[in-house]
């Protein structure tokens, strides 16, 4: 089930401030917002009515990375205001050890923090709240450390509420707008590897009641996603806690990757809940945005919204990607993912680039655009507005460069779509790129026919013009333009910029007789409402006959008994279309595999194999 407006929000803190700390010097203007977002954590919004519905709108994962990031850069009044909120765990009433032996879980029965006491007591007067929590979190330990093989986080059993290797889970009345929170313990270097890591403990709501958007009877699945979430930030703080921080980039705390892999993990673990489906209109109303991007308001759920982009590279390549990006992440001390990104994808035998070409197509293609080829849930997803971002064309030459508005940021995107040439024209599509100021860009072309996609034809390069062979086999070529730029540096120079194009020298004249085209093929019956068209360009007065055979050579249809598979002599000089609907002379449907068809020119015969897919 699928639910809109669903927010899965977290917070990281470390109890040894300023492990990370830059020497940057921060405006007032930028602290103040640091201090503000870290306080709503802890603090209802007082202009909140009392039990009214909220909405979930605070990054608490950016909130607190932030605080602690900036600790040292803090003035002294700020960080009196955050040390009381950020050094200390929740205290509980009772504990519960799950049987597994991997969680204890803290909980009151009376007071503020109670848990929801409305199901009833359990085995051993444990509230089954309480045993509700138990068994998703033996869920979640048994999908992410077991099945999939990522590293248990790092044993707190040195602070004394800890329980040795157990792993500690609070419930806790949390503040409006929030879900679940994640706190991080300490932070240390392990001397084995010298790599920074930390240990940590995460909070779940204590009722999942009065959330905009989520249905209160659906605790359960509120609490699955979250937990599933929560407990993939505590694997990646075990495995490089020092992954989001830039020593270089003092302004920034890059959490996009913590956050889009949790939600990818929160559907890995519980495919069945899909809780992703309500913010993912924050990453396919912006296609233009980086694909890093974190920030505020609509771009703070970017981040979440991005859970697509790792959802690709698993439905490309597996769950095992995910692993080992992150565990070269774990390899190398602050910010590497960009690189460990092309590491990984290079293992495969692929690019990053050429990834990225398919993965903003499959994108695209989503929603009522929905393609076989994209994601096997893209049905459901909301789709690009192509009003706002689709440049479209179906004349040619365009010989003037017409320039983008809308320029995409870093590893964005804008999608340019060219419908097939008039029947007359060229064979091969060729564009050329100008890139204004900068000259990096990535750009992937792809023929589409039906639900069928031809292989990416990616390039990095733009003194070449970007080519695709056989464009009258596809009903159009879509373009995915993208600044691309590994070194993290460079992105910075991309910012901005704006490009312009031009399909210049692609058309050439028809010579002769000939048969210009058979499309689509593969053939798809039940999804191209024109069917398969043969088109025949007759330039002198022969006659022309089409017929369908199968592989095994019997007649499916055509002849000069059928008069839309005949055209006797004439004066030529106009294409003709014929077109076969993939059904046989007795109106039937042909089954899916190889057909013959054979065109007939005066005294010229050609035979082309078609695919019919079903």
């Amino acid at each position: 089930m699928h639910r809109l407006g669903k927010i899965i929000l977290t917070g990281f803190l470390t109890v040894i401030l300023g492990n990370l700390a830059t020497a940057a010097q921060l405006s007032v203007e930028r602290e103040q917002e640091i201090v503000q977002k870290a306080l709503s954590i802890f603090r209802d919004d007082p202009t909140l009515a009392a039990g009214a519905l909220v909405q979930p709108q605070k990054c608490g994962s950016s909130a607190i990375l932030e605080a602690k990031h900036f600790w040292d850069d803090l003035s002294a009044e700020s960080q009196a205001l955050l040390k009381p909120l950020l050094s200390s765990r929740p205290v509980r009433q009772k504990t519960y050890d799950t049987p597994d032996g991997n969680f204890r879980i803290h909980y009151d029965t009376s007071g503020a923090d109670s848990v929801d006491l409305r199901y009833g007591w359990g085995e051993g007067g444990v509230p089954e709240y309480v045993l509700m929590g138990a068994g998703i979190l033996h869920e979640v330990w048994q999908k992410e450390i077991v099945d999939l093989g990522y590293d248990a986080p790092p044993s707190d059993g040195f602070y004394p509420a800890g329980d040795g290797n157990r792993y500690d889970v609070y419930f806790d009345a949390l503040a409006s707008g929030y879900l679940c929170l994640a706190w991080n313990y300490s932070v240390f270097t392990d001397q084995s590897t010298g790599r920074i890591r930390a240990t940590s403990f995460f909070i779940l709501d204590n009722d999942y009641q009065g959330y905009y958007g989520y249905d209160p009877e659906e605790w359960d699945e509120i609490m699955a996603v979250t937990a599933a979430h929560e407990f993939f930030h505590a694997i990646q703080y075990g495995l490089d806690f020092s992954e989001f921080f830039i020593p270089d980039d003092p302004n920034n705390a890059h959490v996009f990757w913590h956050e889009m892999s949790s939600v990818w993990m929160e559907d890995i673990v519980f495919d069945d809940v899909n809780d992703y489906y309500g913010y993912l209109r924050y990453f396919f109303d912006h296609p233009n945005w980086a694909l890093t991007t974190d920030g505020t308001g609509q771009q703070d759920f970017y981040k979440y919204a991005a859970a697509v982009w790792p959802r690709y590279l698993t439905e490309r390549y597996g769950n095992q990607i995910m692993h080992d990006i992150w565990t070269e992440c774990g390899q190398v001390n602050y910010f590497n993912v960009l690189t460990a990104w092309v590491d990984q994808i290079e293992a495969r035998g692929s690019t990053l680039n050429e990834e990225l070409s398919r993965f903003r197509l499959w994108c695209y293609y989503t929603g009522d655009n929905y393609r076989s080829f994209s994601f096997s849930e893209g049905m459901n997803y909301p789709g690009i507005d192509a009003e706002m971002f689709l440049a479209v064309h179906s004349s040619y030459p365009l010989e003037d460069s017409i320039s983008i508005l809308i320029a995409p940021e870093y590893l964005g995107v804008s999608y340019l779509q060219f419908n097939t040439p008039p029947t007359d024209s060229a064979i091969q599509f060729k564009l050329k790129i100008d890139p204004g100021d900068y000259t990096l860009w990535s750009l992937g072309a792809a023929g589409l026919s039906g639900s069928n996609i031809s292989d990416i034809s990616p390039t990095l390069g733009i003194n070449d013009p970007l080519t695709l062979d056989n464009w009258q086999n596809y009903d159009r070529v879509m373009v995915t333009v993208m600044p691309y730029a590994v070194n993290y540096a460079e992105q910075h120079n991309i910012s901005g910029k704006k490009f312009s194009y031009a399909v210049s020298d692609t058309l050439q004249p028809n010579e002769g007789e000939k048969i210009l085209l058979v499309r689509p093929n593969p053939f798809y019956p039940e999804s191209q409402d024109r069917g398969l068209q043969i088109i025949v360009l007759r330039n002198v007065a022969d006659e022309v006959l089409v017929s369908i055979y199968t592989a095994a050579g019997e007649l499916v249809r055509g002849g000069r008994d059928e008069p839309e598979f005949y055209v006797g002599a004439g004066e030529g000089g106009d294409p003709e279309i014929f077109t076969w609907d993939g059904k046989n002379a007795a109106g039937k449907d042909v089954a899916a595999g190889v057909y013959l068809c054979m065109i007939r020119l005066g005294d010229n015969t050609s035979v082309q194999k078609v695919a019919v897919i079903r």
